[in-house]
């Protein structure tokens, strides 16, 4: 697909955007949907004004997600509220867009996997920092306490959403599958991700979100198996 000045410049802007989501995230959903949703937006802009409908018929990515919604509907047709089922499986094609955006960035955008891995490791360093200091004082650096509801809790940025643990543990695969990717043969960096792999590994332990350990074993169980150095 040849792409316009016009069109470069809006896959930039969606380069940008793409790599904010990690930090977004740590804000809250409230701000990340914006800027999924103007991905998506620039995306099908850019594919409705070059006339490439096709991209989304016979692009490889697609065929996997149009067969997990069609799966979806029929289970929510056949579950015992059906109209409740659909409102979450009937618009799961909003997912497709979306990959499909990060796909076609990619393709014309190789950059974005060099963007998006400085701003998630941004996003862990600042997480661990946190994390540990709340552990340590009571508090995390902008006041949420240690102690909540739930006991002896670390959520750092996230408050009352004890999600610390399930944000870190999965996205370490994609921050360490692109450490490996883009530094392979930086030893530094290498050392470096499996320093943040510790600290993550006891932060979550730390957190007591027993599923996000679960999720952090199967990457180092697999960072066994896989790595041949």
């Amino acid at each position: 697909m040849i792409i316009s000045n016009e069109d470069s410049k809006l896959n930039n802007i969606n380069v940008y955007l793409i790599s904010l989501i990690p930090i977004v995230l740590i804000t809250g959903p409230a701000l990340s949907n914006i800027i999924v949703s103007l991905i998506c937006l620039i995306f099908l802009f850019i594919i409705f004004k070059k006339k490439k409908i096709n991209y989304f018929l016979f692009h490889p990515l697609a065929y996997f997600f149009y067969f997990w919604c069609l799966y979806l509907i029929v289970r929510s047709l056949l579950s015992t509220n059906p109209l409740l089922s659909l409102e979450g499986s009937l618009f799961y094609w909003r997912y497709i867009i979306f990959a499909l955006s990060i796909w076609h960035t990619l393709e014309h955008k190789p950059k974005l996997l060099k963007y998006f891995f400085i701003t998630l490791s941004f996003s862990f360093i600042l997480l661990i920092i946190d994390g540990y200091f709340q552990y340590y004082y009571g508090v995390n650096l902008i006041g949420y306490k240690y102690l909540n509801d739930q006991g002896y809790r670390i959520s750092s940025f996230f408050g009352e959403e004890l999600i610390l643990g399930s944000f870190l543990s999965r996205l370490f695969p994609i921050f360490f599958g692109l450490a490996l990717l883009l530094h392979s043969k930086q030893n530094k960096f290498i050392y470096f991700a499996f320093i943040i792999f510790i600290l993550v590994d006891i932060l979550i332990y730390l957190s007591g979100e027993r599923t996000a350990l679960f999720y952090m074993l199967l990457s180092a169980i697999t960072m066994v198996i896989f790595l041949r150095k």
